[in-house]
């Protein structure tokens, strides 16, 4: 039984292999010309594309492709700028020098904010003066007006960036930057820099003595932003600066940052959450029982937090047609509205 079962399999072996040689022999195999001009299926170039061999060869020849763009080409971000200053970078260095302990809740931008906000807010349509350009709260009189209090604080935070710099860059361009980066950590939008302010230089006599008070730096204090006034002192300003209503009471939330300082003000207190931009501070308008305070400073606060406070020009805020209309559009309206508008 065993010797039949082999010589079978035997006979079939043999059969198989004279067929496949007969197959070999009579098959026409294509050249290579016909292999190149051959269309291949979807399956046949699926096939050889998934092929351990091609898959590797093409991963690693991608992976040398980037790397050397990588080498060889520049870093956008990093190198190329133009001009002797890459902001970028002075935006991180100016980050670095803003959480201390020692500051309010440990970070000073609303203070930096508020240095650039009081030179800015100088501005006047009708002279040209005042505004950014020429960072004239460096000098006197103008940084010993009782509104301009505590200011050099803020000053002296920037000096060490600006004796790195040099003249690469103005007090007017860094204080400006400096906000700029100062509202992006209290959560608001990014604000893209255009450099080019120029600093006021006070000019001097042949002997080398500075000559007398210039025009430029003569502002009658009435030209700084003012807290101790009625509403109306309010619009001149906006007027003065040419801003619309909307513009103006979107910059008065500013005042949800930041503190009030005896020392500076003789308030202590704050407007609503110290270090966060907020529509918080116009919804508070709304729904705060602000009681007037004449004792001392006069100033509004909270009876059931008496560290909730406005001070007297925002007292009388929502009680004018011009202003309330858009405090109450900011108090009601998306959070994103706001910061857009103020930044």
């Amino acid at each position: 039984h065993d010797l039949s079962k082999m010589s079978m399999l035997q006979r079939i072996g043999r059969i198989s292999s004279h067929r496949l040689a007969q197959n070999v022999k009579h098959r026409k195999f294509p050249s290579i010309s016909q292999i190149h001009r051959r269309h291949f299926s979807g399956g046949e170039l699926l096939a050889v594309l998934m092929s351990g061999k091609v898959l590797l060869t093409g991963t690693l020849t991608a992976v040398g492709l980037g790397i050397g763009y990588w080498y060889l080409s520049d870093d956008d971000y990093i190198y190329e700028y133009d001009g002797p200053v890459n902001y970028d970078v002075l935006r991180n260095e100016i980050r670095s020098f803003m959480y201390s302990s020692e500051y309010d809740d440990g970070c000073c931008a609303p203070m930096l904010l508020r240095l650039a906000f009081n030179q800015a807010a100088t501005y006047s349509k009708y002279d040209g003066l005042g505004g950014m350009n020429g960072a004239t709260l460096r000098f006197e009189p103008q940084i010993s007006y009782p509104h301009n209090t505590g200011l050099t604080k803020a000053m002296d935070i920037l000096e060490p960036i600006k004796q790195k710099y040099g003249d690469m860059i103005t007090y007017a361009d860094l204080w400006t930057l400096a906000a700029y980066v100062a509202i992006e950590e209290m959560g608001g939008p990014y604000i893209d820099f255009v450099p080019g302010r120029a600093d006021y230089v006070k000019p001097k006599s042949a002997t080398g003595e500075e000559t007398v008070l210039d025009y430029k730096l003569d502002l009658v204090p009435e030209r700084f932003p003012e807290w101790d006034c009625g509403v109306s002192r309010l619009l001149d300003w906006w007027d003065r600066m040419d801003l619309s209503d909307r513009e103006g009471v979107a910059l008065m939330g500013g005042h949800s940052c930041g503190r009030l300082h005896a020392e500076n003000s003789g308030i202590d207190g704050s407007w609503s959450d110290a270090q966060i931009l907020s529509n918080e501070y116009y919804k508070n308008f709304k729904y705060v029982p602000y009681v007037y305070e004449r004792r001392g400073t006069e100033h509004y606060f909270d009876p059931s937090n008496p560290e909730l406070i406005l001070l007297p020009i925002e007292g009388s805020f929502f009680y004018n047609a011009r202003t309330m209309r858009w405090g109450e559009f900011y108090a009601y309206a998306d959070l994103h509205i706001w910061l857009n508008d103020f930044a």
